[in-house]
């Protein structure tokens, strides 16, 4: 085996692991897990969109955007640890869900809002949705 094979072995055991450590701390890949990354990645991307057409681009806006979701991710895992801990499991409303379903409002009305100051019109509905799910997040504390 030549070294570029090793390296490259070597490099995607460490992702691998990596990824998987991160997905165990934030209580597995799941369809809400999917969603509040997909909605805090968009929420980046369209705010991004939004600063170079309003051109108050600012690489320091951008990266305490990112190490804001970068926190809201820390408390998600603290609230596996802290269903772990109180043994909350299956169905039951739990403090991941809770946490989960808060971070989705908040991201996903961001984007909405970003989207509108761009010229792109929403429907009404889709902004009382993700009202509700805030809403859940906040009443089921």
């Amino acid at each position: 085996m030549g070294e570029i094979e090793k390296v490259f072995n070597f490099e995607t055991f460490l992702t691998g692991g990596g990824i998987t450590l991160i997905l165990g701390l934030l209580g597995g890949w799941d369809a809400m897990l999917k969603l509040v990354l997909i909605s805090m990645i968009l929420d980046w991307v369209t705010g991004l969109i939004k600063s170079i057409k309003h051109k108050t681009l600012s690489s320091r806006t951008g990266f305490n955007g990112i190490i804001r979701k970068s926190v809201m991710l820390m408390v998600v895992a603290f609230a596996v640890g802290l269903d772990e801990v109180l043994n909350i499991q299956g169905d039951t409303v739990n403090a991941r869900f809770i946490v989960l379903m808060f971070y989705m409002g908040n991201e996903s009305l961001s984007m909405l809002e970003n989207i509108e100051a761009i010229g792109v019109p929403i429907p009404s509905k889709l902004r009382d949705i993700l009202i509700q799910c805030r809403k859940k997040g906040e009443t089921e504390k």
